[in-house]
């Protein structure tokens, strides 16, 4: 409701709210538990349960529930319109866990076989998911653009602006290409030192490799999250729904083919990693096109190709311009983006203009 007000401001207090609020329901909830019960994991659950009941009921003393207007919008034109948005994010909430969830299964399917113990099976899911916690962030970065797409869209959708629209998507996901290249440069270029910094070196053993391809396909699903905003914004519920749907059955469909029976080692997170990027990698393309036909635009080819090309030279810089160390490696992460900024600069993608744009995207979704 606050987004399609535009009160932004109120949204940025209730995100962080939510999250303060989620951390200390996390953390005071599995010590209480575990001076009483013995058990922290039950707790952890119900602080997060309690953090979000209130701030469900933060909102509602704050915002209500709303008015009654003049329009006559009926029960079953709402459930209409609301029935793909409630699939289609169950269906993304299941495409973020499917490949976790597989390799659980199929890691521990190999080490019965090999008669391995289960911890072994344990360690490569730890592993996959700490690459999992870098690979998101691109995708965790940008929700805070579809807050602001979003209601502009659906705005400039009911006028029947058609221009208004192809230069809000334009813009959207222009401005997204570039934030998530900046972030999957330094991912593709320091995967296994960042995991040996915050995970240790076994972590870094098991899923440095697959990191640098996992992180090239979750950038893409950050741009995948900006597309199917658009199709929400302009009425294009069922099919947002559909191509979520569709990446969840390619990467469902390539782990059964590829990752299951494969021996119990490292191998096994490397086809899980690429499982899962050509699920997502696939769903974005066909998300682009649907996008296309639905706005008459996407992004120019030419911004596309200054991304890819400002990426491949930042995961370079910072993959073979620094020595093993952790300090250099936070050094390196810190000037990759930079890099990045450089060449999209030295081509002439970005301009002052874009600087300031994204920086404020970032400041505001840092807040």
């Amino acid at each position: 409701m606050v987004n399609g007000q535009r009160r932004f401001l109120m949204q940025a207090a209730f995100d962080m709210t939510s999250a303060t609020l989620r951390t200390l329901g996390l953390l005071l909830g599995a010590w209480l538990a575990l001076r009483g019960l013995g058990s922290g994991p039950g707790g952890s659950a119900a602080g997060f349960v309690i953090s979000a009941a209130l701030v469900l009921l933060i909102a509602l003393v704050v915002v209500g529930t709303g008015k009654t207007g003049p329009a006559s919008f009926s029960l079953s034109k709402y459930l209409a319109f609301v029935a793909p948005l409630l699939v289609g994010q169950l269906l993304l909430n299941l495409l973020l866990q499917a490949d976790l969830t597989l390799l659980g299964r199929f890691a521990s399917e190999a080490a019965r076989a090999e008669g391995a113990p289960l911890t072994r099976a344990d360690a490569l899911v730890g592993a996959y998911r700490a690459t999992q916690m870098f690979a998101f962030l691109p995708y965790q970065v940008l929700i805070g653009i579809t807050f602001i797409l979003f209601p502009m869209l659906a705005a400039a959708a009911l006028a029947g602006d058609t221009a208004a629209i192809a230069r809000y998507v334009r813009m959207g996901v222009r401005i997204a290409l570039l934030i998530a290249g900046a972030m999957v440069s330094v991912t593709v270029g320091l995967g296994p030192r960042l995991l040996a910094l915050l995970f240790g070196e076994e972590a870094a053993a098991l899923g440095g490799r697959s990191l640098g391809l996992l992180a090239l396909g979750f950038g893409c699903f950050a741009i995948f999250g900006i597309l199917t905003t658009v199709l929400n914004s302009l009425g294009r519920e069922r099919q947002s729904a559909g191509v979520t749907g569709f990446a969840v059955a390619v990467v469902a469909m390539l782990c059964f083919g590829r990752v299951r029976g494969a021996p119990l080692g490292e191998e096994l997170l490397w086809l899980t990693a690429q499982a899962t990027t050509t699920g997502l990698l696939s769903a974005t393309l066909l998300a682009a096109v649907l996008v296309y036909r639905a706005a008459g635009a996407v992004t120019s080819a030419s911004t596309l190709l200054r991304t890819l090309l400002s990426l491949a030279v930042a995961a370079s810089f910072a993959r073979l311009a620094f020595p093993p160390g952790k300090l250099l490696t936070l050094v390196a992460a810190g000037l990759t983006p930079l890099v990045f900024m450089g060449v999209l600069i030295l081509t002439r993608e970005l301009g002052k203009a874009d600087l300031q744009l994204i920086w404020t995207v970032i400041r505001r979704r840092a807040s």
